[in-house]
């Protein structure tokens, strides 16, 4: 018989993402109900969303692809992440070691993808920053925004200019920023300053929903560096240079001729020219010669800092401003857009990483972008945030094939594709890099081939900070649905570890978050409020030995006939059914249950007809284990819940580093109901209900130190009874066993349901939706497919498996129970059969040899 965590052990990680295509609102009613035809195959439907208009193919809501709860993701999240964005400028697809680069060396960035999600198909809007930018910035086609040029002229040339963003467009800033956030960019802007004076910063970014900015308004070029030529319409330049130059040789020709008597001209006339040719140089130098000091600039806010701007000490500059962000609002949450200067030209590097690289100066100024990607990311370290944020990296456009000094070349790599920035022909230069990372909720290692574009940072920001997109202009409703660990997309994501509670005789009605109000049980109440709770959660039997059987191995008990899980076969040493022989790594607990006999004052309960033979049961069966030793014989029941709490704490601080299984089985809450004084007399409901809460305090602790360790946003918890409370449990006139609320009967009663209905409830912060309710029939016999399906196992292929998994109910991807009938059994008798009726088509039994038999 294998129990799940003998399934679990030895499995690697192989599974896959898959997803379907449906929608909100499309637009064409005839292909939506095409799509959704379930003969229909994956390629047809691929096609058939070309048929979709392409702007909206290529917004599609990155969210769908990377998150694992698409329609409700906002409510997978306990708090609102952090969002750091990076936006590289003019770096190519090609020049990081991920994505097949060996000349450059971006070990940081390389880690990001590695513990994240890297996309091969990520495009921008637009082969230039200006529009580019815009589309990044707005989830909207530049051309709508009015951030496109049909000239020459297709980005911002000066801070001085009227042009920018908008002051109507709606920003994913601004929409952060009214969740909550707090939203700071550090870098270059790129999007106008001001509209009708020169301090009017109408364009400005605190315009558009950011609080905090450090950087550039405009964007580097050559002028900013004085020891290199000038690119600023440097055409026109030459131009205006030779004009001015022939207006100077003609007003020494004129003069000299004036002088030597050969040319009759007017001194007036000579002045005239001279003048005329003066205000034409000014006109032009005033603005070409002064670049550095025009457009060179660092801002904070809305002062300027540096003018012109000192490039050796820049990107120390920019480091620090990013880093000053985050701790300062290391509470969060918050939004930081590090827009970098790097890897454009003039390609300015401090003299740490000048020579260091195979690649000239374009590979040092890349290599020194990947240090101050690296250096943000140890802060998020440092600080405890590295789980809470999301982060992104990417560039605007491709790298600029054209930048070069002489023959050595200062554009980047744009890998297989031709072209690059500023060609509109081909893909070089919209093909960027595409990178995310969040711990904890996105799969690491995973490699996404779908297209997907900049815009859709825009659509996917604002759904994690729990906004709304504007109404008022058009945005894409289409979204991918994907299930959790299914079989196209992408491959390996990180196992969790999993926490395992089960209670003992606890009924559902003893719960705060079940309706009780005289228990009081805020841990697992807190559990359900960040998780999943189940209202329909069924036992397999109605009491202990086959109820915890099926858990254990997801099949109903008759089919493992009389496993009693037990320790011994034939002799009291061979432990044949010791729970180390069922897969499990380590063991501290009872190899039995709790009785009455464990605690001398009580009466006996075991064979009490037979109480002669049964004098020494205390010592028997009130026993500790450690693996297979023996620890405490009898067991003293004052420490034994200091004992159990204290191994699992080390347990889980011990195996911290690696993903573990740990299944926490309390003695709490069955008879005799041992309960430590600091929580004798606390509650409302007598003994039972002091037993109650120490053991909810109990699991308070261990969240206390899942916490502590890091480890809330990694790891499955699930909490559950292995069947209803004892409602013949007395002693005189005091009730010892729960209430099993609406439900009739307890434990032992196999005719009504209240020995069977069990609380369950799940949590995963990130993943599973929190504060969900679900009515759907489920099993205790479900954990078993289920934890073996996210650890990358797969379930026993040899015999029937009468558990289903639960994860897309859980994570609301599947609306039904993937239970159509349920069977209960008292003992090898079968009282009942349960038939969920799932939607309205006639049902019928499952074949014979599906349904668990009694004959067995």
């Amino acid at each position: 018989m294998s129990a799940f965590a003998q399934t679990l052990k030895g499995t690697d990680t192989c599974q896959l993402l898959r997803y379907d295509y449906t929608s909100r609102a499309f637009d064409n009613p005839s292909l939506e109900a095409k799509i959704r035809k379930p003969e229909v195959k994956r390629e047809v439907r691929t096609k058939l969303l070309h048929c979709v208009s392409m702007e909206r193919y290529l917004l599609m809501s990155l969210t769908s692809y990377l998150f694992w709860n698409t329609f409700g993701f906002s409510a997978a999240v306990d708090s609102k992440p952090n969002i750091l964005l990076f936006l590289a400028d003019d770096l190519g697809i090609g020049d990081i070691g991920c994505y097949g680069n060996n000349s450059i060396r971006t070990p940081n960035i390389d880690r990001l993808a590695r513990e994240g999600v890297k996309l091969t198909q990520h495009i921008a809007a637009a082969s230039l920053c200006t529009p580019s930018r815009a589309a990044f910035l707005t989830g909207r086609y530049p051309i709508r925004s009015g951030m496109a040029s049909s000239n020459r002229y297709r980005a911002l040339q000066w801070n001085a200019g009227s042009g920018g963003l908008p002051a109507n467009e709606t920003t994913f800033a601004r929409l952060l920023q009214q969740q909550g956030y707090t939203t700071g960019l550090i870098g270059k802007w790129h999007q106008g300053v001001n509209c009708e004076s020169f301090n009017d910063h109408c364009h400005h970014p605190l315009n558009h929903g950011f609080d905090y900015f450090y950087g550039m308004p405009l964007t580097l070029r050559n002028n900013c560096q004085k020891n290199k030529p000038p690119d600023l319409d440097a055409a026109l330049q030459d131009k205006l240079w030779l004009y001015s130059q022939i207006i100077t040789l003609a007003v020494f020709t004129l003069t000299a001729g004036k002088l030597t008597d050969l040319i009759s001209i007017r001194w007036k006339t000579i002045a005239c020219v001279t003048l005329v040719g003066g205000l034409f140089f000014i006109s032009w130098y005033s603005s070409y010669g002064f670049v550095q000091y025009w457009n060179c600039i660092l801002m904070r806010n809305h002062d300027v800092t540096e003018q012109p701007m000192k490039l050796e000490r820049t990107a120390f500059l920019m480091l620090k401003e990013a880093i000053s962000f985050i701790k300062r609002n290391r509470h969060g949450p918050f939004l930081l857009f590090v827009s970098f200067l790097h890897v454009h030209t003039p390609l300015f590097t401090t003299s740490t990483f000048l020579g260091k690289s195979r690649h000239g100066l374009y590979g040092d100024n890349v290599e020194e972008m990947d240090w101050m990607v690296g250096k943000i990311l140890d802060v998020l370290d440092e600080e405890g945030l590295k789980n809470h944020t999301f982060t992104y990296f990417a560039s605007d456009h491709g790298g600029h094939l054209e930048a070069q000094n002489g023959s050595a070349q200062l554009g980047g790599w744009n890998g297989i594709y031709k072209g690059g920035k500023g060609m509109g022909g081909w893909e070089g230069g919209i093909r960027v890099p595409g990178i995310f990372r969040w711990p904890g909720v996105l799969p690491a290692g995973t490699v996404t081939d779908e297209p997907t574009s900049l815009m859709d940072i825009y659509p996917t920001v604002v759904h994690l900070a729990e906004g709304i997109l504007p109404r008022d202009r058009s945005y894409l409703n289409i979204w991918l649905v994907l299930c959790l660990f299914p079989r196209t997309c992408v491959s390996s994501p990180t196992k969790p570890n999993f926490l395992l509670i089960l209670a003992d005789d606890l009924g559902i009605g003893d719960l705060g978050c079940y309706g009780n109000d005289t228990i009081r049980t805020p841990n697992i109440d807190g559990l359900a409020k960040e998780g999943v709770r189940l209202t329909q959660h069924i036992a397999a039997a109605a009491v202990c030995t086959p109820s915890r059987a099926a858990f254990l191995t997801g099949r109903y008990p008759i089919r493992s006939g009389k496993w009693h899980m037990g320790v011994n076969c034939e002799t009291r040493r061979d432990h044949c059914h010791h729970p180390l022989n069922h897969g499990f790594d380590y063991f501290y607990g009872m190899p039995f249950t709790l009785v009455n006999e464990c605690q001398g004052t009580e009466d006996p309960e075991l064979a009490k007809s037979l109480q002669d033979s049964y004098g020494f049961t205390k010592y028997w069966n009130c026993i500790l284990m450690r693996n297979h030793d023996v620890t405490d014989q009898p067991m003293n029941l004052n420490k034994t819940t200091s004992n159990m709490l204290k191994e699992a704490v080390t347990f889980i601080k011990r195996n911290k580093q690696r993903p573990f299984l740990l299944f926490v089985s309390l003695l709490h809450v069955h008879t005799p109901l041992p309960t430590t004084e600091k929580f004798q007399g606390r509650s409302r409901h007598g003994l039972y209900g002091d037993n109650v809460e120490e053991m909810d305090w109990m699991v308070g602790r261990l969240l206390d130190v899942i916490d502590k360790e890091s480890l809330k946003n990694t790891t499955f918890i699930y909490f559950a009874s292995d069947h209803g409370g004892s409602l013949e449990a007395h002693r005189k006139n005091s009730q010892l066993g729960g209430w099993n609320g609406i439900y009739k009967g307890g434990k032992g009663m196999g005719g009504w349901e209240g020995g069977i209905r069990v609380p369950g409830i799940f949590r995963w912060p990130g993943v599973l939706p929190a504060g969900t309710v679900i009515g759907e029939p489920t099993s205790l016999m479900d954990i078993y497919p289920t934890v073996v399906h996210l650890a990358g196992g797969a379930v026993p292929q040899d015999r029937v498996m009468d558990g289903r998994t639960l994860l897309p109910l859980l994570r609301g991807t599947a609306r039904h129970s993937g239970h159509e009938f349920m069977f209960h059994y008292c003992g090898v008798f079968l009282h009942a059969v349960r038939w969920h009726q799932r939607d309205s088509e006639y049902k019928h039994l499952p074949p014979a040899d599906q349904r668990p038999r009694n004959d067995l």
